[in-house]
């Protein structure tokens, strides 16, 4: 499993909600009807780390990070196929798109899939998707470094670039760099990457804008640590800011972020968040390193009925755009309250359904934090 280290000691990631928005507050009772788990997995397997891409009103992956074999803590990234029928989401059986390599880099785990669609041209071929990774290659999951790995469709097969890690990290024991999101800003090659860094200077967010229209030869355009201005922690301490996974409304270029909130509670598991908390910002946020998120909520347990509530991601349609401006869903994982490791086979994927109300011809900007056109 992905397990965190910084200085204030080992955190484990995983997801969860409860919601007020714009308007006013949903009732927790609107919640939990729109709230549930996704689908369920049989033995001592987990599931956790959504990635949810909507390509169709009636289609929609979700790429995740699960064991491949019963009782082994060994990450592999699967992922489903979901039509919307009878209305609800059917669920596919589950494959898997990517897997740990022999040897090298990300040997030991892959986990924490963002995928995203564009124009990549790698060695003479040109791909339609590219899926961005954590790899692993040590057993006390240290040294994380993140891969892309690239499809001419969403069922793979994945091929791993020749020049991972994209973002690289030195073997000094500590967490390293991963869970990534992204997002396409011109529906082509240029992507901006969030991340989180996990090292003896602290655990922040930051942000890297790439060209990767040849992938034989990618360029960094930008790049910078993640503001936290707006954001709050469940006592009231200092933010850490880590695990976060974003979604972009490019008609009014806001950002909307779930990430998880500290301190996480003391009865085991204690690696992982009780509380996600859902908010947005300006783009101008990123590219000024400067700016205020704008609180919309927070997933607790009132919501899901699990104790924790952690790794989670807003469903985005195949650009990382949020594909209804009216709703926002969030996939995240919940646990129960048990031992290492028998709480890791409680780790489930769940969802809950948000109705937003920021348009920014009803709400003031800095209410509604706009930004202006990625150039």
């Amino acid at each position: 499993m992905v397990r965190f280290k910084n200085i204030a000691g080992v955190i484990l990631f995983v997801v969860a909600l409860s919601i007020n928005i714009f308007s006013g507050e949903i009732s927790l009772a609107q919640q939990k009807l729109n709230s549930g788990q996704i689908f369920e997995d049989i033995g001592e397997k987990y599931n956790y780390c959504p990635s949810v891409i909507q390509d169709g009103e009636i289609s929609r992956y979700v790429f995740y990070c699960a064991n491949k074999d019963s009782g082994v803590i060994r990450d592999y990234i699967f992922y489903r196929k979901g039509v919307y029928r009878d209305d609800k989401w059917n669920w596919s059986s589950p494959f898997i798109a990517l897997s740990p390599s022999e040897d090298g880099w990300d040997s030991i785990h892959v986990c924490d899939p963002d995928v995203v669609k564009g124009t990549f041209e790698y060695n003479g071929h040109i791909y339609t998707w590219a899926m961005f990774y954590l790899g692993c290659d040590t057993l006390d999951n240290t040294h994380n470094q993140i891969g892309v790995a690239l499809a001419d469709d969403l069922n793979g097969p994945w091929i791993k670039w020749s020049g991972n890690p994209i973002v690289s990290y030195p073997r000094d024991g500590w967490w390293g760099v991963g869970q990534p999101s992204v997002i396409n800003l011109d529906k082509k090659g240029k992507i901006l990457l969030l991340y989180t860094r996990g090292s003896s200077t602290g655990t922040t967010m930051h942000w890297r804008k790439y060209d990767l229209s040849n992938m034989n030869s990618p360029l960094i355009e930008g790049g910078g640590e993640i503001p936290t201005d707006g954001l709050t922690e469940i006592d009231g301490s200092s933010v850490i800011l880590h695990n976060g996974a974003l979604a972009y409304d490019d008609i009014d270029y806001k950002l909307y972020l779930v990430r998880e909130r500290h301190p996480f509670d003391n009865d085991e598991p204690s690696f992982i968040s009780s509380q996600l908390q859902i908010a947005v910002t300006s783009i101008n946020t990123i590219w000024n390193g400067s700016g205020t998120w704008k609180v919309l909520g927070n997933i607790t347990s009132l919501v899901s009925g699990k104790p924790r509530n952690h790794n989670g991601c807003i469903v985005k349609d195949v650009y990382g755009n949020i594909p209804d401006r009216n709703y926002i869903e969030v996939f995240y994982t919940v646990a129960e309250t048990r031992p290492f490791p028998a709480c890791l086979w409680s780790y489930r994927i769940y969802a809950t359904k948000i109705k937003i109300n920021c348009s920014l011809s009803e709400t003031p900007l800095d209410k509604c934090g706009g930004g202006v056109k990625y150039k």
